[in-house]
Parts: structure tokens; sequence; C-alpha cells
């Protein structure tokens, strides 16, 4: 296996020394390295402060981007996530991250959903082919085809952080194979894209066994901000991917975003979307199910220079979770969450610390609780935060924010946490990250619980 990955990389460096004698193609190459380490006092607050067992490990990640450029408008981009993985572990199952359970479908065990981690069959392998695609640029857009991911919602300066407390709602890391087309007339834009998520009835030849999404959109953008809308239909037949969860899914679901510029400080969003439709042979006692949920964010965040200061409210609706307790009542509605990237507390948002996003395996998670998973209560989220550039290399974060459930029988206050966090910048392309959160659960956690302290360093490489 890692044969391969050393034939790409081989591949990749004969590239590097042969392109440049050739006449208009020319090579170049980005990426990062990341090297972090962590210090969490109460994985989960499932526990009192006396009984926790705190956790210190590190971990790392690389990726590396190749651009060959054909011409001024055609180029092909080769992605590769390498070595993602805790130290000491032989494979990357040792803590079963969020971001690996994502892909797992929360199944507890490796899910290929299509044949693109350069034809392994698990993640232990530490590499990932993340990019292999072309764009062509045509009249005032472009078409784009193969395998990549989506890109930041943009807007403006706004949700961009220095200090890792990205704000971005809609924030996704997940990778796709598709084909998508963007054209500009005047202060117009319209997209659209198929996306292939999972394929199994091409060479088999099988029944219909397909999960293909289809979205398309249209942005209107002046001096003072812009207008975006979209629609997206999700077709899911691939019940060999989640045979636990359902049969034929069709899902539907616009959305809308709003970016004000008031002034050249202020800048004010709100973005939102709804999504409906019916999962067939479902869940308890596989009764058919509707689908229905929405989500929706306010934010508003002044930029001026040294200082960048900022509040916003979002949430997801939920569901009574005891609706979903006997085979006789389907779901109804089927709760939504934000992004996979949304990192806007350290501790709360946290890949490792158990509280909103916890992996199935995690002793003591929110997911092997007595009470229902978060994706049918819902989220409700306050937030603020302040950000200050003390000097040229050096920025300072602080941050406040409070979650309650939108719907829980018993209790809805999850809990409060405030953070600290700071960025430096060593030399260029080198810069050191700290992150202090300090987790206050609330009284929704079966009493009494011990508060949890997530700290880490992020060493980073960008080249």
């Amino acid at each position: 296996m890692n044969k391969v990955m050393l034939i790409c990389l081989t591949a990749m460096l004969v590239l590097a020394f042969t392109l440049p004698a050739a006449a208009k193609t020319t090579l170049t190459v980005s990426g990062s390295f990341i090297n972090t380490g962590f210090y969490l006092t109460n994985p989960a607050s499932a526990v009192t402060a006396d009984e926790a067992v705190s956790a210190a490990f590190l971990e790392m990640r690389a990726n590396v981007m190749f651009k060959l450029q054909a011409g001024s408008n055609l180029w092909f981009k080769f992605g590769l996530n390498l070595m993602d993985r805790d130290w000491g572990y032989a494979d990357n199952t040792g803590f079963n991250r969020y971001w690996d359970d994502q892909r797992q479908q929360n199944s507890g065990t490796p899910l290929v959903v299509s044949n693109n981690n350069m034809g392994f069959n698990d993640f232990a392998n530490f590499s990932e082919v993340t990019h292999a695609n072309m764009t062509y640029l045509v009249h005032k857009g472009y078409i784009w085809l193969g395998r990549g991911q989506s890109g930041p919602s943009a807007l403006g300066a706004m949700q961009t952080s220095k200090v890792g407390a990205n704000r971005d709602w809609k924030a996704d890391d997940d990778y796709y194979d598709a084909i998508a087309v963007n054209q500009t007339f005047g202060p117009w834009n319209l997209k659209a894209s198929i996306a292939k998520v999972a394929e199994n009835d091409g060479p088999q030849g099988t029944a219909d066994q397909d999960y293909d999404s289809y979205t398309l959109g249209a942005k209107y953008t002046q001096k003072w901000g812009y207008v975006s809308g979209g629609f997206n239909y999700t077709r899911d037949r691939a019940t060999w991917i989640k045979p636990y969860w359902h049969s034929d899914t069709d899902k539907y679901t616009p959305s809308a975003v709003v970016y004000l510029k008031l002034g050249k400080a202020m800048h004010l969003s709100a973005e939102g979307s709804y999504k409906f439709g019916s999962i067939t042979n479902g869940l308890y006692g596989n009764a058919d199910m509707d689908i229905k949920g929405w989500d929706f964010a306010l934010q508003g965040e002044y930029i001026d220079g040294r200082f960048k200061a900022g509040a916003m409210f979002a949430i997801t609706n939920g569901q009574d979770p005891t609706k979903n307790t006997t085979s006789a009542t389907p779901v109804k509605t089927v709760g939504t969450r934000p992004g996979d990237s949304f990192h806007p507390l350290y501790a709360a948002f946290g890949q490792y610390d158990g509280l909103l996003y916890s992996p199935t395996s995690r002793t003591g998670s929110l997911w092997n609780s007595t009470r229902t998973n978060f994706l049918h209560k819902g989220l409700q989220f306050y937030y603020g935060f302040a950000d200050y550039r003390m000097m040229e290399k050096l920025w300072v974060h602080a941050a406040l924010g409070f979650m309650r459930w939108d719907e829980d029988p018993r209790d809805k206050d999850f809990g409060t946490e405030f953070d600290l966090g700071a960025n430096y910048t060593i030399k260029k392309g080198l810069g050191l990250g700290v992150h202090f959160g300090y987790f206050i659960p609330g009284s929704w956690f079966t009493a009494p619980i011990g508060n949890h302290l997530h700290l880490d360093a992020e060493l980073t490489m960008k080249f």
C-alpha cells in the first residue's frame, strides 16, 4: 500500500524536474505541515473533577497541493492529505476522531463511500487523495471537473480567524467527485453542480445504489454586499452505506445568504436553510418518515485594522426526542447542524473533547448517554469574541459562548465556555498558535459533573 503512495510522490518529483522544460506547462506546489499537542482535563465532561482522567497527546497532519498549469485558462490540481495521525498509534483509530466518524457515518467501523483514497479500503494508511480536478476558464466563469472540496463562504473579511476560531457556519471538510459550471453576467453569478457521493451500480450492473447531489445557485452582488440563494436535491439509494439508518431518501434544501457592508468597518450577515423530503423504510419499525428541518445564523463583525470583534446567534431546530422512542411514531423532524469545520469555541466544538461532536465509541459521550443525540435536539448558540493584534506578529483572542438544546424534555441548558487564544508568527511560513478553552457544563448534564479544560499548542508550517 505504501508503494502506491511512493509511486505518486515520485511521479510528482519527476514532473517538478521535467515540466519547466515544457513550453507552456508550469508546476507550482503549496501545502502545510501541522503538529499539535493537546491537554484535556475532562473529555466529554462525563464525571466529577475528582474522578476525571486527563488526556495528553500529540497529532500531526500534512497536505500537499500540486498545480499543473497547461495555459492561462486551463490547469489541473492534485492534492494529498499525508500522515493524518495521532503520535504513537500504528494506525489512526486511537481516538476514533469526529472527522473520521463522519466518514464512517457513525457506524464505528471505517467506511469507504467511494474508491477515492488511492484504492485503499481503510483510513489507516495515513494518506488520502483529496484533490484531482481540472479547471477550465470559459467566458466569465469556469467549468470544474473531478475530485475536490467546497471552499469557505467568503463573507468578505468575516468569519475568518487568525487564532483557530473559524466562524464559517456552513464550512465543510468533505471531499466530493463532481462536475460544476459557474458563469457571471454583470452583477449576477450563476452556478450548477452534480456531485457523486456514492456509487455502487456501475461496473456491477446491480440495482439502483447511487447517492447523488444536485445543486443550483444564484448570486447578486453590489457595492453594499450581496444576496445569494441556492437549491439542493440529494437522492440517496445507497442502502449498502447505511443499512442501519434507512433505505431510500429524497431531500430538498433551499438556502439563502445576505451579506451587508455598512461602511468600511461593519459587516453583517444572515444565512439559513430549510430541508424537507422523505425517508422510506427508516428507523423505528421501518416506518416511512418525513424530513423537516431548518437552521439560521445571524452574525455581525467590526473589523478595523488591528481590531476585530463580533457577535453571533445561530439555531438549528430540534425535536422532542421522546417522540422517537416508539416504533409507532416516525421521525417528523430531522435536526440540522453546522458545518464540520465550524470551530468558534475550542472545547465545545473540539474534535477530541467529546462535547457537542462526540464519536460513538467514547465512553460517557453524548452519543452513549440515555438521551437522544443532539442531531435531533437542535442547538441554540450565543457567541461573542474580540481579536487584537498586539504587535506585527502577534494576535490575541477572547471569546464567550453559551449553548442550549432547542428541544429536550428534561433540560436545555448545555453549558458555557470561555476561550483565550494567541497566534505568533515566528517567521514567514512558520507560526505557533496556543488555544485555551474552559467549558462549564450546564444543568443538562447529570450532576455532579466536573468542568472541562482544553489546551492545545499548534505549530504550523506553510509553503
